[in-house]
């Protein structure tokens, strides 16, 4: 019976994958989409958008409250009565773009043409009710308006169409055919003459959105959705019912309805979401929806402004689907599940997108898994920790094995060769695992590597990625590979592409493909925007590539046939990150991703990173940019352009419209007849000129994505300037003349002056002479002060590191001389970075400024002070006989302080003395690199305190080379070392030893 239960509940779980995977090419939920919003802070006059339309040059138009508004997906112009008083009333309420290239404005009272930015009237006084409730234009392309009675737009103005037809609330087309709802009841045009269809709708409801969907007619009501079936109208169930304020499709399998409280979503005829309007969400209250040239889904609200609904292939799983640690390590598989190490354990799929945690017994030292790896042959599952490398039984999750020989020592990767050999890669070097024995691999001995990164085998050649390069082993023999960059790269990943081409991943090249006879490098240098690889895989069609930076797919066709062709899928490289949603990706070894059927799985610091492949599309060619506006003297000329000689400033407005990572966009333009090369808008969209002389002038702009290295096709101007009268060539004639006659009467008065210039440059030698002695006096008295600012911190005031390095040996002798110790105490902001990312660097400044002056305050006459650098100072004291209580004093007043930004303000510090008999073994370098390796300590075991750590030895000639060999934690344990902390009785005995002995013990 065990068995026959297993066997049908692989079979139904078989099943329901295969259905959602199939249902996954054809319908994506809405956690798919990411949210763009634009608000008032991004320049929409009013939070309201009523109706949304696009142009034939995709600009974007919004109807507002406070009018009409065109977004470029980067600036929002806005149209009201300082534009044109046809605009008085600026309660925009419908949109209409037509195939005339004109647009329909509707507002509560005026109905408006706009057309090559010029505004006309159209007359509502002689309609029936003199206001505009529904436009639309037919497939024959004419357009019809509803004000009261059907009219037709005919030659800017309305003319009376089908008299027998009054009270239309509604149009809509019903399979080609224009019909309209007029007191309940739907009627459509056949041939010449309007028929009724079906019984009305109920009475006393108001209709206020109609459309046809699936085949039949849907309407939205105050009271909810109706739709006809037969003859008969019926309500559709919704999770609750309420006034509907917007509907439309989105193909002609896809509906959104949006209601008082939520908005609902219809696929193939049936519901299939609902989204809840929230308080914290910008989704809510949608008043209007379109669908754009490329698909993208924009919502209108009455309370969040514009909305964008983008289907991003990369999907983020977090706490949702079960993650209780959002950061991921690595990935790999166990029967055919995903397994996600993370920061605190191991995580197991459950099912499609759903994961849950695995109890490991015992549990690693460290939590944090790395890297895994499931040995098929012995159901053995490898954890590699950032702290050493733990062997499984699987699926019992009992502990076989760990190895004390890697112990602390992190695990990038775990394989087995075709041999059966296992190789273990870690931040160490290379060890093998064979016949139940751990070795390392000697050439891999001593570090000499640094960290070992990666393993793959390709065919016989076992392929091993290090921190300073790429090396093969093949027959026995390790040996570098011949590319020179390779060879001292930092390699971060090896795979294959289907064709069996080698993928290389560096850390700061980018990536390299092994042709037969070369290899073959793909970075910023050839136009991409990311330099680093944690993961690469080949889906067919393109290269999935990510990194440090981001995530982006690659078309393979432009790998051999430049320019690289790609899209940005996460974009964390600084070009617009400010609405970017995911950060992708971490780490560098083996499991920092992982290619399963359509779906690619990546690590993040926000839970995994799904990329569905069936979303991956061509980058998007960019449309040629478009030159709005044309002005000179700051007045506004149309085209042709024909300017005056007067008109000699100019400014020329330009843009592209582009939704998708609109930020990231750059233009270049060039002025030929005066602009010998291009030149580059840096973040305007904008070029002005002054000054230019008469002529004919021809002004290109060119667009791109930043990082992309193609340019669309230029978007022209032609100017022309008239000349002035100075400008013309009988001018030119006359001026030759005219300088020619000049030139002999300054020869001949030269000649006559020259004697007398003479005797006055004799005497204005004399007093050069004199001035210049005094010029030098002054700039010697300037050279001292300018000494005398070089040994100090412009931002604190405090001494800085070349007034220490001019003092400190003049502070030893006198310390071997008074036979005083030199107290040594480095102080360390805590958290500095957070200040500065949350108050700005100018409250940074000024809480380094108030650290200083409380340094200075509390610190004794013999004290120096001094700005080590960042957030980091150094007290140096030539009495060290209280100094664990001088240490007490100061870190009581910086947690009392009162800071500029009005939090707490904490800090760690790292304190030694130098011996005033120390020897040539034990330089004052050794003091400061112990004094910082205890303040690596306090920030490593919780910051916010101290720790002094004093040599007993420091004569002896093993005592420094011991410091600079040791782990800071090995400190500690060291009897070599003294080790006092704040507040022990430890404390207190040190202190009396040093008030009599004036070093510590």
């Amino acid at each position: 019976m065990i068995r026959v239960f297993v066997v049908l509940y692989l079979l139904i779980w078989n099943a329901y994958f295969a259905c959602t995977h199939a249902k996954a090419t054809e319908f994506w939920p809405l956690q798919q989409y990411d949210l763009r919003n634009w608000t008032v802070n991004d320049g929409l006059p009013q939070i309201s958008v009523y109706d949304i339309v696009q142009d034939d040059n995709s600009y974007l138009w919004l109807a507002t409250e406070k009018g009409v508004v065109r977004f470029d997906g980067e600036q929002f112009r806005t149209f009201n009565r300082s534009n044109t008083p046809l605009l008085e009333n600026p309660r925009i309420q419908r949109l209409l773009w037509t195939n005339q290239q004109q647009m329909l404005i509707a507002s509560s009272s005026a109905l408006t043409l706009w057309q090559d930015d010029v505004f006309t009237a159209i007359e509502l006084n002689q309609t029936e009710s003199r206001r505009v409730t529904d436009m639309i234009q037919l497939p024959s392309g004419e357009v019809i308006v509803a004000a009261g009675q059907l009219y037709r737009l005919e030659q800017n103005s309305l003319h009376l169409w089908h008299t027998e037809i009054n009270d239309v609330q509604k149009l809509l087309l019903w399979d080609q055919q224009l019909c309209v709802i007029k007191n309940n009841h739907l009627a459509c045009l056949q041939g010449a003459q309007f028929q009724l269809h079906g019984m009305p709708i109920a009475d006393n409801l108001q209709v206020n959105f109609a459309t046809e969907y699936f085949g039949t007619i849907y309407v939205g009501t105050q009271e909810g959705l109706y739709k006809l079936a037969g003859d008969q109208w019926y309500a559709v169930t919704l999770p609750e019912q309420s006034a509907i304020q917007t509907m439309f499709t989105e193909s002609n399998k896809t509906l959104w309805v949006g209601s008082d409280h939520a908005l609902y979503r219809f696929v193939d005829g049936k519901f299939t979401e609902a989204l809840d309007y929230t308080s914290n969400s910008p989704l809510n209250r949608i008043r209007s929806g379109f669908i754009d040239k490329h698909q993208r889904l924009w919502l209108g609200s009455q309370t969040s402004g514009l909305l964008r609904l983008h289907l991003n292939p990369a999907l983020n799983l977090g706490s949702d689907h079960g993650f209780q640690e959002p950061f991921v390590w690595s990935i790999s598989t166990a029967e055919q599940k995903l397994l996600i190490g993370t920061n605190e354990g191991l995580y197991q799929e459950t099912a499609p997108q759903q994961f849950a945690p695995l109890s490991l017994q015992p549990q690693p030292d460290n939590m944090a898994i790395y890297t895994q790896w499931l040995n098929p042959k012995d159901s053995t599952l490898w954890l590699g920790t950032k702290a050493g490398l733990w062997r499984y039984r699987w699926p019992a999750l009992t502990l076989l094995d760990t190895f004390d020989a890697l112990a602390g020592i992190q695990v990038n990767g775990v394989m087995a060769d075709s041999t059966g050999t296992i190789w273990i890669a870690t931040q160490q070097g290379l060890w093998r695992y064979e016949q139940q024995q751990l070795t390392e691999v000697e050439e891999f001995a001593d570090n000499r590597f640094a960290g070992i990164r990666y393993l793959y085998q390709s065919g016989p050649t076992l392929w091993i990625g290090t921190e300073k390069g790429l090396l093969r082993y093949h027959q026995g023999r390790f040996s570098a590979v011949a590319q020179e960059t390779l060879a001292n790269a930092f390699i971060s990943f090896i795979g294959e592409m289907h064709d069996g081409k080698l993928m290389v991943g560096t850390f700061q090249h980018g990536l390299w493909i092994r042709h037969t006879d070369h290899w073959q490098q793909y970075s910023t240098p050839q136009g991409l925007p990311m330099d680093n690889v944690t993961y690469a895989e080949d889906t067919g069609k393109y290269l999935l590539w990510a990194g440090l930076q981001g995530v982006m797919n690659i078309e393979r066709s432009s790998l051999l046939q430049p320019p690289l062709l790609f899209e940005l899928i996460i974009d964390n490289t600084g070009f617009d990150t400010r609405n970017e949603f995911h950060r992708c990706c971490n780490g560098a070894g083996i499991g920092k991703g992982l290619g399963r059927g359509n779906s690619s799985y990546l690590p993040s610091v926000t839970g995994l990173i799904e990329i569905q492949h069936d979303l991956l599309h061509s980058p998007s060619r960019l449309t040629p940019p478009i030159i709005e506006q044309f002005f000179a003297n700051d007045q506004l000329v149309s085209s042709p352009v024909v300017l005056s000689p007067q008109q000699l400033d100019w400014r020329i407005e330009f843009t592209v419209p582009h939704y998708e990572r609109s930020a990231g966009m750059e233009f270049r333009y060039q002025l030929q007849g005066y602009d010998k090369e291009w030149k580059y808008a840096r973040g305007l969209r904008e070029a002005r000129y002054t000054n230019l002389s008469g002529g004919n002038y021809l002004f290109l702009v060119e667009a791109r994505h930043k990082g992309y290295p193609v340019w669309s096709t230029a978007a022209t101007l032609p100017i022309v300037k008239q000349p002035f009268w100075f400008e013309t060539w009988w001018f030119y004639i006359l001026t030759i003349c005219a300088v020619s006659m000049l030139i002999i009467l300054s020869w001949k008065w030269r000649a006559r002056t020259l004697l007398s210039r003479q005797k006055s440059l004799e005497l204005q030698i004399a007093n050069r002479t004199e001035e210049l002695r005094e010029a030098n006096a002054q700039l010697q008295k300037a050279n001292q002060q300018l000494l005398h600012a070089s040994l100090r911190d412009a931002l604190t005031g405090l001494h800085n590191r070349r007034y220490l390095e001019q003092t400190l040996p003049t502070l030893l002798v006198d310390a071997r001389q008074k036979q005083m110790p030199l107290g040594v105490i480095i102080v360390d902001i805590d958290n500095f970075k957070a200040i500065n990312d949350e108050f700005g660097h100018h409250i940074g400044d000024a809480v380094l400024i108030a650290m200083a002056d409380i340094l200075l305050r509390h610190s004794r006459m013999n004290d120096h002070v001094v700005r080590w650098g960042g957030e980091e100072f150094v007290i140096l004291t030539e009495n060290s006989s209280d100094l664990a209580a001088l240490i007490e004093r100061l870190f009581t007043t910086i947690r009392q302080a009162h800071w500029p930004h009005g939090k707490t303000v904490r800090c760690s510090a790292g304190v030694s003395c130098h011996p005033c008999d120390s020897d040539q073994y034990w330089s004052i370098d050794h003091t400061f690199e112990l004094a910082d390796k205890a303040l690596y300590l306090v920030k490593k075991q919780g910051k916010d305190d101290w720790l002094w750590l004093q040599s007993k030895y420091p004569n002896e000639p093993q005592a420094a080379a011991n410091l600079a060999q040791t782990d800071p934690q090995m400190l500690l344990q060291n009897p070599a070392i003294t080790v006092i902390r704040s507040g022990s009785q430890k404390m207190a005995v040190q202190n009396r030893r040093s008030q009599s002995q004036q070093t510590p013990d």
